[in-house]
């Protein structure tokens, strides 16, 4: 292998801070990163990766187990040739269910060949500053273990083992729960400066930052990504979730290979 694509759905920055890392881990310098998180950046209606000597390396948030909805749907756009792959879920110390067998089985389907897979565990979208979950995540054990997962698969590629792998999950796949429509709303210190808008995945926010819950998506990257702390979720049910997921103990990643 003589190059690495890195294709990515990463809304507030895990997973494509996770792939990066194990990108290093297999030591190969030439990478290709296709982050297709803003609508600006998706136009790969049946992306042919027509390198044969390429490693991909695909990654998607969970959402309630499954492959977050629009990563899902953009990442069946891309075609292989039977090139090896990796898959990489990550999600908020909850719990992946049947995400990776999920993105697995999307990958196969696109053509391409999964030997490796992993889930990762990212802080969570819900998390703010006053209920912090899985906050700092991932940290520098998961960079540590994400660089290490990378060398294993730089010596499974280098002794011609292209096994496929067998992860963690179910079929048929638990069947996707709905958030219930919420969106963040704007503070009073909010100066309308667009950042909200531009990092919006979804396009959900207008041009006076006011955001639509009818295609919010809860990713909070418009909360994570706004310069003056000028945006908040105000919704019991996500205050209650909150403190659900507050009772999860420190989870490790779950890799496979």
């Amino acid at each position: 292998m003589d190059k690495i694509y890195l294709i990515y759905f990463s809304a507030t920055g895990n997973t494509k801070k996770i792939l990066h890392q194990i990108a290093k881990g297999i030591g190969i310098n030439n990478v290709v990163a296709i982050d297709f998180t803003l609508p600006f950046n998706r136009d790969y209606t049946n992306t042919y990766i027509a390198d044969k000597n390429a490693l991909v390396i695909f990654g998607a948030p969970v959402y309630m187990g499954r492959v977050q909805s629009t990563a899902a749907e953009y990442l069946k756009q891309f075609r292989g040739k039977n090139q090896p792959a990796v898959c990489i879920a990550t999600y908020g110390n909850r719990a992946y269910e049947d995400a990776l067998i999920e993105l697995t089985d999307i990958i196969k389907e696109d053509g391409f060949l999964p030997i490796a897979g992993a889930a990762f565990i990212g802080e969570h979208s819900f998390s703010d500053r006053k209920v912090q979950i899985a906050v700092g995540r991932p940290d520098k054990n998961d960079f540590d273990i994400a660089f290490k997962f990378g060398e294993s698969i730089a010596q499974k590629l280098d002794s011609h083992d292209l096994t496929e792998v067998h992860v963690q999950g179910n079929k048929p796949y638990l069947k996707p729960k709905k958030i219930p429509k919420m969106t963040p709303v704007k503070k009073q210190n909010c100066i309308n400066c667009g950042t909200c808008k531009a990092n919006c995945p979804v396009g959900a926010i207008d041009n006076n930052a006011v955001g639509d819950k009818n295609k919010c998506i809860v990713c909070m990257s418009c909360i994570k990504n706004c310069p003056y702390d000028a945006r908040e979720m105000r919704n019991l049910i996500l205050g209650i979730a909150r403190k659900s997921l507050l009772k999860n103990p420190k989870k490790n990643p779950s890799l496979f290979i």
